[in-house]
């Protein structure tokens, strides 16, 4: 063959043999670098060390698009931007008119929105760089739920050794093992946010046709583990089984089966107390005799579509902390915007992804921890060509 019968023809080099290695931009690895220290930073901070990051962020963004003098958006990343530019826009301004003493919730809703605007300013960021970010987010969590958990439980360090410490979320040990605060304060999305991670990291290391590493899935695995969290076992396993259930490999919906059979042994023994029978009937109360009533006898006309900002609101069961701080369009706004950039991808893997970051958002809120957002909206505003090649799972 005469390579196609292009031979002896005058063809140039195609758009992707033409491309130049896109150069390291420290901008971008620095955010990223701090990004996992964002809530110790915070609490350091209180808070103002955040607004800073954000108006560099913002600075640094719109500059590099006037020095580039141009702006590829595609028009998906085109209406993301603009919509959560309205969203930015409604929002504070009902949050100066009607609370402007509640900066604190005005800022902890807005922030997905506002990293939105901002990475999609900013310009193109590869797959590969997102696969890198996704790796360095599994690593460092690891490293710091293990080395705490370490600390604590042999006695060389008090609990509140980590930065990230609050006596309001400190939970009893589990018989004898204490449970490390790691990056998030919460072992529920220190779990949640492990389980995530390892599944997106497979996701992106087929989208770059890289061959995942064994010891990546190990650490993500392990500190779901080490949190000790069930909402992080719950989101585990939806994801394994829903991963395997979607495959069109016989051997994988297999042991969806035998996952299914075993899960619901563990349940109902309670051999773990945080996914056991018991456990989950205690929520249930607590949520279906408490908290719903509590948060739907205070919403009324007013307040139900763009919420009413206040401290009184139950955080247990998120969606009724997002209702009835910002209401039920922010919410539905929200997730509209997390699904459409998750599905873009038309992958089943990206599809579960989105699904997991949901249900781990439904008891604590895993998608709001800063280096989740920015994780969030770096995926969803990317405009490289993220083509995930179809292998069996």
């Amino acid at each position: 063959m005469d390579d196609l019968g292009l031979r002896g023809r005058n063809v140039g080099p195609s758009p992707s043999m033409n491309c130049r290695k896109p150069k390291k931009d420290l901008f971008l690895y620095l955010i990223f670098l701090i990004s996992p220290f964002a809530y110790w930073i915070d609490r350091l901070g209180h808070g103002y060390s955040i607004i800073v990051l954000f108006t560099l962020m913002g600075f640094f963004s719109l500059l590099r698009m006037l020095i580039k003098g141009d702006l590829r958006c595609s028009k998906r990343t085109v209406n993301i931007i603009s919509i959560s530019a309205v969203i930015i826009i409604i929002y504070t301004m009902n949050w100066i008119i009607n609370n402007p003493n509640e900066f604190y919730y005005t800022r902890f809703f807005l922030t997905p929105f506002l990293l939105i605007v901002i990475f999609g300013l900013y310009g193109h960021i590869s797959s590969a760089l997102l696969l890198k970010f996704i790796q360095y987010l599994i690593i460092v969590s690891f490293a710091v739920l293990s080395i705490e958990a370490f600390l604590i439980n042999f006695g060389l360090a008090q609990i509140d050794l980590s930065p990230a410490y609050q006596t309001n979320t400190y939970q009893p040990p589990i018989g004898y093992y204490i449970k490390p605060f790691g990056l998030t304060g919460n072992c529920s999305v220190n779990g949640t946010t492990s389980a995530i991670l390892g599944l997106l990291y497979y996701a992106f290391t087929q989208i770059n046709k890289q061959r995942p590493r064994i010891l990546i899935y190990i650490s993500a695995l392990l500190s779901v583990i080490i949190a000790g969290s069930g909402q992080g076992y719950l989101t585990l396993i939806v994801g394994i089984l829903l991963s395997c259930i979607m495959s069109k490999v016989f051997l994988a919906r297999f042991i969806a089966v035998v996952l299914i059979c075993i899960t619901w042994l563990v349940v109902l023994s309670g051999v773990v107390w945080k996914i056991s029978l018991k456990y989950m009937i205690h929520l249930y109360n607590l949520f279906a005799h408490e908290q719903i009533p509590f948060t739907i006898s205070r919403l009324d006309v007013s307040n139900i579509w763009f919420g009413s900002p206040s401290s009184m609101w139950p955080i247990d069961l998120f969606p009724l902390f997002v209702w009835g701080n910002y209401g039920i369009i922010y919410f539905c706004l929200y997730w509209f915007i997390v699904f459409c950039g998750f599905l873009a991808y038309k992958n089943h893997l990206m599809t579960i992804c989105a699904i997991m970051i949901f249900l781990g958002s439904l008891h604590y809120p895993t998608a709001f921890y800063f280096h989740v957002q920015l994780l969030i909206a770096v995926i969803i505003v990317s405009r490289s060509s993220q083509v995930i090649h179809k292998r069996s799972v």
